[in-house]
């Protein structure tokens, strides 16, 4: 059994949300130049 303090809790979580937006940039970058500019909503 791993034990994980709630500042590692809270580091696990940060990390996996700039991921998550990493990968969001990414693909507006991907798309941008065939659809134009996105949705700001998006």
């Amino acid at each position: 059994m791993q034990i994980v303090t709630s500042w590692m809790e809270q580091l696990i979580e940060q990390g996996i949300d700039q991921g998550i937006q990493l990968e969001k940039d990414l693909i507006v970058r991907l798309i941008k130049p065939k659809l134009g500019k996105p949705d700001p909503q998006f």
